[in-house]
């Protein structure tokens, strides 16, 4: 008798637990974003994609894929709009000319080459290289290009072409190893090179070095101009990304240290500098002092890549866990929810309006994404 009665004691002071516990813990609330993500287009290829980007006025795709080719797509229907442009090994890079109607494309077959947009052809023949080459771009005009070549353990250069002709312009711009960022600054005068532990300025009409080398202690993975002009941000496997003046090499910053950069671009004002490292997050510093100014953006692999929106409000990150996402430049906190895919996300940038996305991932497939504010 004394054990049963101690038994619906028991049970009873259980219930009064379990009771209280519910009311004193409130239900977990939905979390509303500020916007949403709506998928638009799908376009499925057979390969990785290494490049993808959005035409200046934003009607089209250009992508660039394993299996060597190149091709122009709708960005609303998702339907080719070109021909293949085929290479004889993988692509690299391919990106629009500033008046949207060519193409130059980086092969590892050691050529770059320039197409029309509108039909596939080429334009121009190979400009050939000693080694592959994994840069290559049009100058604000439009008038020439420049390449990045080179491969691990191995002399680099970077060199100007006629985009015309597919003439050499320049001698030979080298480096002790291979050249894997090379880019016209935004007026044109000048040529911004990457390779080995460090980066270099020279003239783009002269091929002559105009900087002391702008050295890392590890393996550079970005460099690019302000967009005035007179500053250079690096990232660099040291877990350091800096700002540089571009007249002179010499550092404007202390380094901002953020894991093992893969990464680091300025804000379209100049402002602020965004970075993406191995430790799978993105942040924001002023690009003046060096010092952070979000907290981390965290994903849950590294951070392949990562920009601003055209208006600066925005950040698109893309990552190695499946996924890429679009966070408040201000405050770093999430937009959206994550854009998936099937594997590692390599690339994810805006369109010029800013209100699309597009990303490549490793499973072939390249998306276009509309976001939503939410009202």
């Amino acid at each position: 008798m004394f054990q049963r009665a101690f038994y619906i004691l028991s049970l009873m002071t259980m219930l009064l637990c379990v009771t209280a516990c519910e009311k004193a813990t409130p239900p977990v609330q939905p979390v509303t974003l500020p916007a949403t993500i709506k998928i638009v287009v799908t376009i499925q290829h057979k390969d990785l994609i290494y490049h993808a980007s959005f035409s200046p006025d934003g009607k089209s795709i250009v992508t660039a894929c394993g299996d060597g080719t190149a091709r122009v797509w709708d960005a609303v229907t998702g339907k080719p709009l070109t021909a293949q442009m085929q290479t004889g090994q993988l692509l690299l890079k391919a990106v629009f000319s500033p008046d949207g109607k060519r193409i130059v494309t980086a092969s590892a077959d050691k050529t770059a080459r320039v197409w029309d947009a509108t039909t596939g052809k080429p334009l121009t023949p190979p400009m050939l290289h000693g080694d592959m080459v994994g840069d290559a771009s049009f100058s604000p005009n439009g008038k020439r290009v420049v390449t990045g070549s080179g491969s691990t353990g191995k002399p680099g250069e970077a060199r100007v072409w006629d985009a015309t002709t597919g003439k050499p312009l320049t001698p030979p711009m080298k480096h002790d190893e291979d050249v894997v960022v090379a880019s016209f600054s935004p007026d044109g005068k000048y040529i911004l090179t990457g390779g080995g532990s460090a980066a270099r300025v020279w003239n783009a009409t002269t091929g002559k070095p105009l900087t002391s080398l702008m050295k890392h202690e590890r393996m550079l993975q970005s460099a690019s101009f302000s967009p005035d002009g007179k500053r250079i941000v690096t990232a660099g496997a040291d877990r350091t990304a800096r700002v540089w003046d571009a007249s002179t090499g010499k550092p404007l910053t202390p380094p901002m240290r953020h894991g093992k950069l893969t990464f680091a671009s300025f804000s379209p004002d100049g402002k602020r500098v965004l970075t993406g490292s191995w430790d799978k997050t993105a942040r924001v510093w002023n690009a003046n002092t060096g010092k952070p100014l979000t907290p981390p953006m965290q994903h849950e692999g590294m951070i392949s890549v990562a920009s601003f929106s055209p208006d600066g409000k925005w950040v698109v990150t893309a990552s190695w866990d499946k996924t890429a996402r679009v966070w408040d430049a201000s405050t770093g906190e999430p937009l959206t929810p994550p854009m998936m895919h099937n594997d590692i996300v390599t690339v994810a940038s805006f369109s010029p309006d800013g209100k699309r996305v597009v990303t490549a991932s490793q499973d072939g497939a390249v998306r276009v994404w509309v976001v939503l504010p939410n009202e």
